[in-house]
C-alpha cells in the first residue's frame, strides 16, 4: 500500500515538468510574430463576447454543482458553502494532476464526507461523459472511414449512460454508490451538454474571426482537442491539448499559431481567471464552523 501511495505521489510530481516540457515543445515550434499578430488583432468586441461566454459557462458549471449537491437532499448546504466549495474546486482542479484537487471541496462542506465525495465524483463523471459524447460525434464527422455503425453506436452509448444509472435498483451492489436523488442526473447531463457546446462556440468565434471556419469544422475538431482534458498526464491538459490542436487544425486550413492562440486564450478566460477568483475566496472566506 505504501509503495502504491509513493508511486502515485511520484507520478503526480512528474506531471509538472512533463506539462512544462510539452508546452515548451509546442511553443518552440510556433512563429512568435504570427502569434503576436493574432493577439494584437483581437478586437475588443470579440474579447468581450468570448469572456461573456466564459461567464455563461461558469454560471452553468455552478448550477450543475448545485444539482450534484441535491443528489443528497437530506443535507442542508448554505449558499456560502456552495459558492466557496465551487470556486475552491475550480482553483484546485487547475493546479493539480488530473484535476484531483477538486476533492478539496470536501473541506468546504458541512455534509457527510462520503456524500460530498460521491457528489464530486459524479460531477467528474458527468464532465467526462460530456467530453466523450462530443468526441464520439466529432470523430464520426472528422474521420469518414470509421464504420457506419460505430459513428452512431458510440454517441448513442454515451447518451444512454445516465438512463442506465437511473435503472439501478436497490438489490444491485452498485446501489450504495448511487445518489439518493438520481433524477438530478438528467438535468445535470443536459447542462453539461450546454457547457461543452459553449466551448465549441468559443473556438468557432475565435478562429472564425481570422479564417473561414464553419461550425461543422468546429464541431468535428474542438471535442477532439478537449479530449486531452481526460488524459491524466499533464496539469489541466496543458501542453497535450495544444499538441493535439497542432495536428488537427493544419489539415483544416488553420495555422498552428492560430490554433494554439485560441486554445490558450480560451483556457485562460475559462479556467485560469475563475481559478484566481477561487484562490482569493479561499484566502478571504473561511469554511463554516461545522468543518
Amino acid at each position: 500500500m505504501q509503495k502504491n501511495a509513493n508511486l502515485k505521489k511520484l507520478t503526480g510530481i512528474l506531471k509538472y515538468p512533463l506539462t512544462a516540457l510539452l508546452l515548451y515543445m509546442v511553443l518552440s515550434r510556433l512563429d512568435y510574430r504570427a502569434v503576436k499578430s493574432i493577439i494584437i488583432n483581437l478586437e475588443p468586441g470579440l474579447i468581450y463576447i468570448l469572456i461573456c461566454i466564459s461567464l455563461l459557462k461558469l454560471f452553468f458549471q455552478y448550477q450543475n454543482w448545485q444539482l450534484f449537491l441535491l443528489f443528497f437532499p437530506d443535507m442542508v448546504i448554505s449558499k456560502r458553502e456552495r459558492l466557496l466549495s465551487f470556486f475552491a474546486g475550480t482553483s484546485l482542479r487547475v493546479i493539480t494532476p488530473a484535476g484531483v484537487g477538486v476533492y478539496g471541496r470536501m473541506l468546504m462542506l458541512s455534509m457527510h464526507k462520503r456524500d460530498s465525495f460521491l457528489a464530486i465524483t459524479y460531477e467528474k463523471l458527468i464532465q467526462g461523459w460530456g467530453i466523450l459524447l462530443y468526441a464520439g460525434i466529432a470523430a464520426g464527422i472528422m474521420y469518414p472511414v470509421i464504420p457506419f455503425f460505430l459513428k452512431y453506436l458510440i454517441p448513442l452509448l454515451f447518451i444512454s449512460l445516465p438512463f442506465l444509472l437511473l435503472m439501478i435498483n436497490e438489490k444491485s451492489p452498485l446501489h450504495k454508490y448511487t445518489p439518493q436523488n438520481r433524477k438530478q442526473l438528467l438535468p445535470a447531463c443536459g447542462t453539461q451538454v450546454i457547457i461543452n457546446f459553449l466551448t465549441i462556440l468559443q473556438y468557432y468565434i475565435f478562429i472564425g474571426s481570422f479564417k473561414d471556419f464553419s461550425f461543422l469544422k468546429a464541431l468535428s475538431s474542438v471535442p477532439l482537442v478537449q479530449f486531452a482534458n481526460l488524459i491524466p498526464v499533464t496539469i489541466s491538459g496543458l501542453g497535450l491539448r495544444e499538441q493535439i490542436a497542432m495536428h488537427i487544425y493544419p489539415p483544416l486550413g488553420i495555422s498552428k499559431e492560430l490554433a494554439i492562440s485560441c486554445s490558450l486564450f480560451v483556457f485562460m478566460i475559462s479556467n485560469l481567471v475563475p481559478a484566481l477568483v477561487g484562490l482569493i475566496l479561499i484566502v478571504t472566506m473561511k469554511p463554516g464552523k461545522k468543518n
